[in-house]
């Protein structure tokens, strides 16, 4: 999945995979023997991550229901933890440098797309949509 920062014009990652079930969320980044620039995890939901037993320094950007940027950890450390966002309602893993390089900050609007180009619906359009 391709994640790009609407706000900024500047792409945070081309290999990003959705974890959005119980067993892909608790397995995270652990599966990644290399982590290059581009690749990445949406951890959905997420309000706090852990990195203990991680091999990788990461990036973490967590996001509201609209992907709106409500926290960013840059450098986060293996064996660290973030305490609990409390509007964040998904995370995203990426390595280290992506932050800096994509110029993110709080507040940026994220834009999610599938390979194919087809857009990822947010929480919310997901839900009126259900409606």
């Amino acid at each position: 999945m391709l994640v790009v920062n609407r706000t900024r014009g500047t792409l945070m990652g081309v290999d990003v995979a959705r974890a959005d079930s119980v067993r892909a969320r608790m397995r995270g980044l652990y599966a990644y023997q290399h982590l290059m620039l581009g690749d990445g995890l949406w951890l959905v939901p997420c309000n706090n991550i852990q990195t203990i037993g991680m091999k990788h320094v990461i990036d973490v950007v967590f996001l509201d229901r609209d992907n709106r940027v409500v926290r960013i950890y840059q450098r986060l450390r293996p064996g660290r933890f973030t305490w609990w966002i409390r509007r964040a309602h998904s995370a995203l893993e990426l390595p280290e440098g992506a932050v800096r390089s994509s110029e993110t900050q709080v507040g940026d609007l994220l834009d999610f797309a599938e390979a194919s180009g087809a857009p990822v619906a947010s929480e919310e359009s997901r839900q009126a949509g259900e409606a």
